[in-house]
């Protein structure tokens, strides 16, 4: 379904810049559709991007929007949230479970919620950063080491 236009041309008020990370199979796409409603201006893609390149975009990031279809574990919502990021994702289970705290969750699919939900956070610092205070203190343990270690023993588990 092509629901940019219903997005963008919507009643939500000014349109907060937006930049787009990763190197997804819908980037062509959403480059061509960027163009094609006149959006060059306003979109930024930066490809994908690792290190002190996401470092520095996370603590520049006002918001963190995940629309995903899909998702394995939500690494990029742990990473907002440790950054004490406010975070839009999708409701997913994968991003339920390590993001509930510190997001506002939509609908997957549901592009008027995403843009109504990031909308009401723009220019709600005080929200924003209750959501990323939340967000940040629910990922607190949840280090490379401990992560690492539970895997090893979900694997040992079941050999």
């Amino acid at each position: 379904r092509d629901w940019s236009s219903d997005v963008c041309s919507s009643d939500l008020g000014l349109r907060p810049p937006l930049l787009i990370a990763g190197d997804g199979r819908d980037g062509p796409t959403l480059r061509q559709r960027a163009h094609a409603l006149s959006l060059d201006d306003s979109i930024r893609f930066v490809g994908r991007v690792d290190g002190d390149v996401k470092a520095d975009l996370l603590r520049r990031a006002r918001v963190v929007v995940m629309p995903s279809r899909y998702e394995t574990y939500g690494i990029v919502a742990i990473e907002a949230l440790a950054r004490g990021v406010a975070l839009v994702a999708s409701d997913l289970p994968e991003l339920r479970e390590v993001a509930s705290a510190g997001a506002c969750l939509v609908p997957s699919g549901n592009p008027r919620a995403l843009a109504a939900s990031v909308a009401s956070l723009w220019d709600d610092r005080d929200r924003r950063v209750a959501i990323g205070a939340a967000g940040r203190a629910s990922v607190e343990g949840l280090t490379w080491e401990y992560v690492t270690s539970l895997q090893a023993s979900i694997y040992a588990a079941s050999s």
